[in-house]
């Protein structure tokens, strides 16, 4: 067994706690009772994110040689997904009567914990792999949107952010993905 394999066992571990406990969420996210638009789509979107990063790290196998804080960093986006899954979802989601109030609620810490696990995916690029800048420079791009949504209570900034976002995500994934 590598070192890498080693510590992708802890990123497997913070991924799929993640995964399992926005899976869990689904029925009730999508209940018609309680539905948002907004909400539903960061809700897709981060599990989407989720499954990406999962794929990811895989890009990190040929690294050779890894310290602590290199593995810090390498596990700063699992962990900032899992608080902004937490945050998104609520620690009991079938109690959740309105996912609009709901997000209206906690959308700077799902922002925030967003943020998070862009700024880490940068620092992981630039300083682990040292040679992903042009991505780098769009997820510096995509922080600065995120930041918009921390401070701005607005719906219409919200659905602007997803909309970036989901952008951002499908050139990502037709540029890093299927190469």
């Amino acid at each position: 067994m590598t070192i890498f394999e080693f510590l992708s066992v802890a990123v497997s571990i913070v991924l799929a706690l993640t995964l399992g406990k926005l899976i869990a969420a689904t029925p009730h996210v999508f209940s018609l009772r309680a539905r948002d638009v907004i909400h539903a789509g960061f809700f897709l979107i981060t599990n989407f994110v989720v499954l990406a990063i999962w794929w990811y790290v895989w890009t990190l196998h040929d690294k050779a040689t890894w310290n602590f804080l290199e593995f810090l960093i390498m596990m700063g986006s699992p962990i900032g997904l899992y608080l902004a899954a937490h945050v998104l979802v609520s620690d009991v989601p079938r109690e959740v009567v309105s996912w609009r109030e709901h997000f209206a609620s906690v959308h700077r810490w799902y922002f925030a914990a967003i943020l998070a696990t862009v700024l880490f995916a940068i620092v992981r690029m630039v300083w682990v792999l040292g040679d992903q800048l042009l991505f780098a420079l769009g997820l510096i791009l995509l922080s600065m949107v995120i930041t918009i949504g921390i401070v701005s209570p607005r719906r219409s900034v919200h659905a602007g952010v997803l909309i970036f976002w989901l952008v951002f995500q499908a050139f990502a994934v037709t540029q890093r993905f299927t190469a």
